[in-house]
């Protein structure tokens, strides 16, 4: 069985509609719906930075998993100059009253217009994890074989030794645990 979950009720009528046999639900990943040790694998890619608190996802991540199961979830590193840089930009670009009300007004002549594609990122807000405040949560529950992996330039996808370290050329960090056996 595979199950998903999403804040976005259409997102989970798209994926009801494409994957029938995929148990989807609207929920939220910092108080999930799942019963302990329900799940052999449990997954968030690409959704990490939507994720208020992180560490509390964390947490449901490994309370849902079975004993023995495996945890896997990406992160933007915020140690990284460029996330880093982006990150800021946007913070200080959304914070002004003008920069989200011309977004807003373009947005609606897109859609009105059923023209163009509308830019909802001012509202969305993604915010980059620090590693380094990720590892104390996972190495505080009882789990084995942590390691984190790095998406090089070239696309591809390399282990790194040491997963408290800050890691700042990596744009993007793979973190996996292992939850212990007989927990």
């Amino acid at each position: 069985e595979v199950h998903g979950i999403d804040l976005s009720p259409q997102l989970i009528e798209e994926c009801k509609r494409i994957n029938p046999d995929i148990c989807c639900k609207v929920g939220d990943a910092e108080e999930l719906d799942y019963p302990d040790n329900f799940f052999d694998l449990v997954y968030c890619v690409h959704s990490s930075w939507y994720i208020p608190d992180l560490n509390k996802a964390v947490m449901e991540m490994h309370r849902v998993v079975k004993s023995g199961g495996h945890v896997l979830f990406d992160v933007q590193n915020r140690n990284n100059k460029f996330i880093s840089r982006l990150h800021k930009r946007h913070v200080f670009y959304n914070a002004h009253w003008a920069g989200r009300t011309l977004k807003t007004a373009k947005n609606f002549v897109k859609f009105f217009s059923r023209r163009g594609i509308q830019d909802w990122s001012f509202a969305i807000y993604e915010v980059p994890s620090a590693p380094e405040n990720l590892i104390p949560t996972i190495k505080n529950l009882h789990t084995d074989e942590v390691g984190t992996c790095a998406r090089m330039e070239d696309g591809s996808i390399r282990s790194v030794e040491d997963p408290s370290y800050l890691f700042a050329e990596h744009e993007r960090l793979i973190i996996t645990f292992r939850k212990t056996a007989g927990i």
